[in-house]
């Protein structure tokens, strides 16, 4: 079998992709519906935690919630106008096309920038950096990725993990290949996991982590590398709308230079008992990255 190539989106990449901010501005731009409306409409999950979920008494929580609804908060001393953030629930199926058709402003869930994702959105700044692992009952045996041929991995529908397995598979890197099984939410993933459909479930570390945690017994199953990939993620975007672009960028790197975004982070994954239930640092690089594509001066996004 052919030894397994990292997939890595670099910086670089990610800039020259995310196009937004180059583009023309169009007349009636995302902001000046916002202003008008007083209201920003947030595509993102509803069982992807610790990003995005709904509680049981159906309030929408997890990381990137407080994120979006803090930039709210920024463009709203921006533009002197008091908006409200509306969430609305997507998934990966939807999460675009929602955009596309101006159902959501932007989409912040877990979604990773990728080339084929540009060809029809714009993405914001990096605002993350995630890896790709698998979740599997102890004692499996499935420890590299190369002990994933011919066995049943769960992914969620239109994945980027989804994707490249497929690929994998098309290039004859797994032998026998990999019997891919869909899911449209990550819990189901799981509950085929637990049920014998699956014999591993492979997305985002964070997910895998918080659904371990929910498990009945979380000493069953373990998180494990090697990572598939690892992806930066981003907002999805409108396509060719620069000044909506430039709200949103200017009011992410605003709170990336005022200490806002740490805050939060470190609410959520550090400390002796982060909201996300774990520890997950952040590299040294990723914080560099989240700080160097923000241009000088930042902080003074408000005035």
């Amino acid at each position: 079998m052919k030894k397994f190539v990292f997939l890595a989106l670099s910086a670089s990449l990610l800039t020259f992709g995310v196009s937004a901010s180059s583009s023309p501005a169009l007349a009636d731009s995302v902001l000046d519906k916002v202003i008008k409306n007083k209201e920003i409409f947030i595509g993102t999950r509803e069982s992807t935690a610790p990003y995005a979920y709904v509680e049981s008494d159906g309030t929408w929580t997890g990381w990137s919630v407080e994120m979006s609804r803090a930039m709210v908060g920024v463009i709203s001393k921006k533009t002197g106008v008091e908006l409200k953030a509306t969430l609305k629930a997507v998934t990966p199926q939807t999460r675009i096309p929602l955009i596309l058709n101006g159902t959501n402003f932007w989409n912040w869930g877990a979604t990773g920038i990728s080339l084929k994702r540009q060809e029809a959105v714009d993405f914001s700044h990096v605002v993350n950096s995630v890896c790709v692992k698998k979740l599997t009952p102890v004692g499996s045996g499935i420890n590299s990725i190369d002990d994933l041929a011919g066995k049943r991995v769960g992914v969620t529908k239109a994945s980027i993990e989804e994707r490249l397995l497929n690929t994998m598979n098309k290039e004859g890197k797994f032998n026998p290949p990999v019997k891919i099984i869909s899911f449209d939410k990550h819990p189901n993933g799981f509950l085929g996991l637990q049920q014998g459909k699956t014999d591993a479930h492979v997305t985002l570390d964070d997910a895998l982590h918080r659904l371990k945690m929910k498990a009945a017994d979380p000493s069953k199953w373990e998180v494990t590398g090697p990572d598939l990939f690892c992806i930066n993620q981003g907002m999805i975007l409108p396509n060719n709308d620069s000044k909506w672009a430039d709200t949103v960028n200017g009011a992410f790197c605003y709170m990336v230079k005022t200490g806002m975004y740490r805050e939060i982070y470190d609410e959520w994954f550090q400390g002796p008992s982060p909201k996300a239930g774990y520890v997950r640092d952040q590299s040294a690089g990723v914080q560099r990255l989240l700080s160097d594509q923000c241009p000088y001066k930042s902080e003074n996004f408000i005035k």
